[in-house]
């Protein structure tokens, strides 16, 4: 009796093992559609089943797939059926794009539908990785570019680390994910299509999102289209785009068609991308994006149109640069871009009206406004290397090479100087001559002399941007801690300062890619005693890291101005430059582009570039700084941690005296 249940009892715990041993073998299965077997359990590489379809069979779930060497679709034998892996949720991870590719199959077009694949009707997510993706291969093995044609009803669609050739139109019907995809287009070798289209349609879903991809046309990237017309302006389609590289060998459309007759788009675009072959579009000046309706009416500067037009809304870095059918601004700095592609390039043509008259137009897309100018200077910039003490600049060696004692407890001290009295106003690269423009004090004949008699035009939201990018071995979140832990203005001072009786400072920001952005206003209202026409920025202790490794350091700082003045002309010379209440711009305006008025304030931006500051440091023994002595490590207090600018930071300063020079 003790034995047969123990029989019974040892068949019982079997069983209960039974649904464990599947469930494993069901999460992670192997397919090699040459070497396996379909008798195979599809556990390991080893015991890979050869059916696609028996893997698909068996999964739970969420299981993952690996496919090995050969070609593989949802469902071989019927594409416009369901396939084994209908319902679930599955990713597919491949040998390599060289080596695994992957076919979606149109047979025949089915109604309304199109060209489809149905294989995973109602799956939840499906996720294709590190393999080639072919949209959409036909019953005779070759692949078209129709419309309407795809993957259909899955919610989450991903592509992962693949290549993707020819073009789709159904994607996720929720969301989808494009990472590391490189995309052919037809049109391209490679797509294996010869009439140029785009990559993609953006047919279904509500939100598509473009990671670090990489897009090879022949002029028609991505096409921003649907004809359901199911958005609204609080639900709308969104398209993420970021970190892409756009490559075409032809110039067509812009990167992202956007359709908004009958459909609200966000569309954000952020990080850094980059566009070979295309040109700006005419109306948004841009090579990443253009607008289109399908109207006749179509009314791209802002109007009612057929009352469903004007339905997009982009960003760039966050920042809104079309909505409502146009442009926000011809001129807008982003975080990491700039739009226009006008502005971006600096393509202007600088046309005179009359004298002290001019108008800035944009070779791209024809938009034109007033011109006042532009605001140049030159800086100075000093240096000092210290380690407990000053170390001196090595003259055996290069120039601008410093020898220290350890590798610790290394600063830099960095000096910007800028002169006003050096201040330029230069328009289509000339030198304006101030002596000659209307209502101009007499004896002013240079910008800093009529900034002397009239300080009060430049408005108090005038803003100078100064932004530093420092060497990876420079210590910057250091400099960020002690300055952010400085509770006192004095004790930040001791750590960064502006000298400048015409800007003051009013913020300090830090980014994580090792930059730092200061913020300067400008303060002078009324003259009372002749200024000081040097601005200072001074930084104490720009620290090096301890870990810079060894013998020699190579140090390259830099950094960049950007901002606008803003100028009340108040009757004085610059207003003399605009006749009051006239549009000097209509006569060079095109269709679609709004003549610009006149405002009060006049804006006139900043130029130059990015300065930088670059310097070698070597080990060159101990105290005495000879070679084959301990490391030093000084016992002095080391200088304050600072962080000034390089050359750049005197491009700062040096920007900031432009500013007050478009007071004119």
């Amino acid at each position: 009796m003790k034995k047969t249940l123990a029989l019974i009892l040892t068949f019982i715990m079997v069983l209960a093992l039974v649904p464990t041993v599947v469930f494993a073998a069901g999460n992670t299965i192997y397919v090699d559609a040459n070497n396996g077997d379909d008798a195979n359990d599809g556990t390991t590489s080893d015991k890979a089943y050869q059916s696609l379809d028996k893997a698909m069979e068996v999964a739970n779930d969420g299981a993952t797939i690996y496919l090995a060497a050969g070609t593989y679709c949802g469902n071989s034998a019927k594409p416009s059926e369901e396939g084994k892996g209908a319902g679930k949720s599955l990713t597919f991870v491949g040998a390599g794009s060289d080596k695994t590719t992957w076919q979606i199959r149109a047979t025949k077009k089915y109604g309304s539908d199109g060209w489809c694949d149905y294989s995973f009707k109602n799956s939840d997510n499906i996720t294709f990785e590190n393999m080639t993706v072919i949209g959409s291969v036909y019953s005779d093995n070759s692949i078209k570019n129709n419309d309407t044609q795809g993957l259909t009803y899955i919610n989450h669609l991903t592509l992962k680390d693949c290549i993707f050739n020819g073009r789709a139109d159904y994607w996720g019907y929720k969301t989808t994910t494009f990472e590391d995809v490189t995309f052919n287009a037809p049109g391209t070798e490679a797509s294996g299509i010869k009439g140029v289209d785009y990559s993609l349609w953006t047919w279904t879903g509500t939100e598509y999102r473009f990671n670090n991809c990489t897009f090879n046309s022949a002029g028609k990237v991505i096409n921003a289209y649907r004809g359901d017309g199911g958005s609204t302006a609080e639900n709308p389609v969104v398209l993420n785009f970021k970190d892409c590289k756009v490559v075409s060998s032809d110039a067509n459309k812009s990167v992202l068609n956007i359709k908004d007759a009958n459909n609200y788009y966000t569309v954000n675009i952020s990080g850094t991308n980059t566009v070979k072959g295309l040109n700006p579009d005419k109306r948004t000046c841009s090579r990443l994006f253009q607008v289109e309706g399908y109207a006749d009416n179509y009314n791209l500067s802002g109007g009612e149109g057929n009352n469903k037009n004007c339905q997009a809304t982009v960003t760039i870095d966050g920042t809104t640069v079309w909505t409502g059918g146009k442009m926000v601004g011809h001129a807008i700095d982003t975080t990491n871009d700039h739009y226009t592609d006008g502005y971006k390039d600096n393509k202007f043509d600088i046309i005179t009206i009359s004298d002290g008259i001019y108008v800035k137009k944009c070779i791209y897309c024809d938009y034109a406004e007033p011109f006042y100018g532009e605001l140049s200077n030159e800086i100075e910039l000093t240096r000092t290397v210290k380690q407990g003490q000053e170390v001196n600049i090595e003259t055996t060696k290069p120039k601008d090479t410093y020898k220290v004692n350890g590798s610790s407890g290394i600063a830099v001290d960095y000096t910007a100087t800028m002169n006003m009295e050096n201040l330029k106003w230069l328009v289509a690269g000339k030198e304006v001559d101030v002596s000659k423009l209307q209502n101009v004090p007499d004896g002013v004949t240079t910008p800093w002399e009529l900034l002397m008699a009239r300080p009060g035009q430049i408005t108090e939201d005038t803003v100078v941007f100064l932004k530093f990018t420092f060497d990876k071995n420079i210590d910057l979140k250091e400099f960020e801690n002690k300055y952010n832990t400085a509770k006192m203005t004095a004790d930040k001072e001791k750590l960064l300062k502006l000298t400048s009786d015409m800007f003051e400072m009013t913020g300090v920001a830090f980014g994580t890619d090792n930059t730092m952005t200061i913020t300067c206003k400008w303060k002078l209202r009324t003259i009372t005693d002749t200024p000081n026409s040097t601005i200072t920025l001074k930084g104490c202790g720009l620290p090096v890291k301890d870990n810079w490794g060894g013998s020699k350091i190579d140090i390259t700082n830099s950094g960049c101005v950007k901002g606008m003045v803003h100028i009340n002309p108040m009757g004085g010379a610059v207003a003399a430059m605009v006749e009051p209440g006239s549009n000097v711009a209509a006569n060079v305006q095109v269709q679609n582009t709004t003549p610009p008025e006149i405002s009060p304030t006049i804006q006139i931006p900043i130029v130059g570039g990015c300065k930088t500051d670059e310097f070698t440091l070597y080990y060159g023994g101990g105290s005495s700084g000879d070679s084959g002595h301990s490391y030093y490590y000084p016992t002095t207090t080391p200088v304050p941690v600072i962080v000034i600018p390089p050359k750049t930071g005197d491009m700062t300063v040096w920007q900031s005296i432009l500013h007050f020079l478009g007071i004119r």
